[in-house]
């Protein structure tokens, strides 16, 4: 199953009538809906996680449902009985429909199940399954649309990274041959690590939003780890060294180190 579970689901089975359970393929519940908790009295947050047959009303009624499912696994919706006990102790008789779900790569990853007390008349089991399958498959279209456009992504990426190194770099190289003073070298040096940087993991990691690093942080770190000292760093970025230090302090701790004895730039190299 992807990251999100059965989450994409969840929003059409809270909008129908009916008492509605998710149930992950070892038939825990993992979501009710809120006419389930109204129907059986349950609180959702302690039902979850517990198997489906706590609803049951005794053994027959559980080896009914696991049937149900059993069926609803082998392909079309399976519908069928049984009692179940609310938590107040009081048993009814419900109408239930059991959906099998998929994941992305057609595996067996869980359940819908239906419940309709006896009597009831609701929106018709035909149009929720038809509703739950419709849910399912535009959820797998997006799934797809989104792979397409990350691996576009990372293929631009890839293209841009080679022109970068192709029509770039070698012309940063040329300037270190010509007659450069000791600081525009060293301003030379820094513009090729940060273009080499550009597309590395460590870039990547402490612009994210984890980090939450600001653009002079960035610097900073990208200048320690190329191994400068406070005062080369200060003298770069035309600064004192008491506000490099400052920098260094607030890096440290949205790494998480603040006053561990542990190396920034080991730290630094190590985010990979």
């Amino acid at each position: 199953m992807k990251k999100t579970g059965f989450d994409w689901c969840k929003p059409v089975l809270e909008k129908v009538s009916d008492a509605a359970l998710l149930l992950d393929k070892d038939v825990k519940i993992i979501f009710a809906n809120s006419s389930f908790l109204k129907l059986t009295g349950y609180d959702g947050k302690k039902i979850v996680g517990q198997s489906v047959e706590v609803v049951c009303a005794s053994d027959k009624e559980c080896k009914a449902l696991r049937e149900d499912l059993e069926g609803a696994a082998n392909g079309a919706a399976s519908t069928g009985k049984i009692k179940i006990t609310r938590k107040d102790g009081t048993v009814i008789s419900s109408e239930i429909t059991c959906i099998a779900m998929k994941d992305e790569k057609e595996r067996p990853a869980g359940f819908t199940m239906i419940l309709r007390a006896s009597g009831e008349k609701k929106e018709s089991t035909k149009d929720l399954v038809a509703k739950v399958r419709g849910l399912e498959e535009m959820n797998g279209a997006l799934t797809k649309l989104i792979e397409k456009g990350e691996e576009e992504k990372s293929e631009m990426g890839d293209k841009i990274q080679s022109n970068v190194k192709e029509l770039v770099l070698p012309y940063l190289e040329k300037l270190k041959s010509t007659g450069l003073t000791t600081e525009q070298r060293t301003y030379i040096d820094i513009t090729e690590t940060t273009v080499k940087n550009v597309f590395s993991a460590f870039l990547q990691k402490v612009t994210s939003k984890q980090y939450r690093f600001t653009p002079k942080e960035i610097q900073v770190a990208t200048l320690i780890r190329e191994g400068k000292t406070t005062k080369q760093i200060a003298d770069i970025m035309k600064v004192t060294r008491s506000a490099i230090g400052l920098h260094r302090h607030h890096i440290r701790n949205k790494l998480g180190l603040g006053k561990a004895k542990v190396n920034l730039r080991s730290h630094l190299l190590s985010l990979q």
